[in-house]
């Protein structure tokens, strides 16, 4: 399905900032981890999934914009749509 960027882009805040595959943090920089099925033994603690080791490493780091901990918000998602508003403008000239 063909996709449209929206007002935020594609590309995360910072530019391309750390490994493509890694989860970004929503004020810049990499969140140390993408996506990882089962449990992931980090230290003393264990994260259900990649994501919400992401997300604890973005609010650790304070890159998180403000967001509760544990908020899927401390992670910068794409703006995609499937669909697009246009306005398509045609003038006739005859000579």
């Amino acid at each position: 399905m063909p996709y449209w960027t929206a007002h935020g882009g594609i590309t995360p805040p910072g530019g391309n900032n750390g490994n493509a595959a890694d989860y970004q943090c929503a004020a810049g920089g990499d969140a140390g981890v993408g996506y990882v099925p089962g449990a992931v033994p980090v230290g003393g603690t264990t994260y259900a999934t990649g994501q919400a080791q992401a997300i604890a490493n973005c609010w650790s780091q304070n890159l998180g914009n403000g967001a509760p901990k544990g908020s899927l918000s401390n992670l910068w998602w794409p703006d995609l749509r499937t669909n697009q508003t246009s306005t398509i403008l045609a003038i006739m000239v005859r000579f």
